[in-house]
């Protein structure tokens, strides 16, 4: 195995193990993933076929992983709050919040009525 090969696939193998546990999906591992992919991928004898393809997979993840995309390509205000439903996505990351704080995401009853009447839900 080349110099090169081995260095993309010691960077591919770092960054899958400090890639950040989704709390919302923890029996779905994507830094096992990006491990597994590596390892098929990186090993043996093809691993230089695969060489380029692999460097441009560390660069994407390496960009996803430290928001670089986000601040390059921000997501326009009215897509974040639509005007059928301006706070819809707030309260997406808000429900999101307390599922990972393993708090009760069960509307309240006031919180359904208001939901039926088409009222903001707080």
């Amino acid at each position: 195995m080349s110099g090169a090969v081995q260095e993309v696939r010691r960077h591919l193998l770092k960054l899958a193990q400090t890639w950040p546990r989704d709390p919302l999906r923890p029996s779905m591992d994507f830094g096992e993933a990006i491990r597994r992919a590596t390892e098929a991928e990186l090993t043996g004898p093809q691993a230089k076929r695969h060489l380029a393809e692999s460097r441009k997979s560390l660069a994407a993840l390496e960009r996803i992983r430290t928001s670089e995309s986000l601040r390059e390509y921000p997501t326009p205000r009215h897509i974040l709050q639509p005007a059928s439903s301006p706070s819809h996505y707030a309260q997406l990351v808000e429900t999101m919040n307390r599922i990972t704080r393993g708090q009760s995401v069960q509307p309240t009853m006031a919180q359904r009525l208001r939901r039926f009447f088409g009222l903001p839900v707080h």
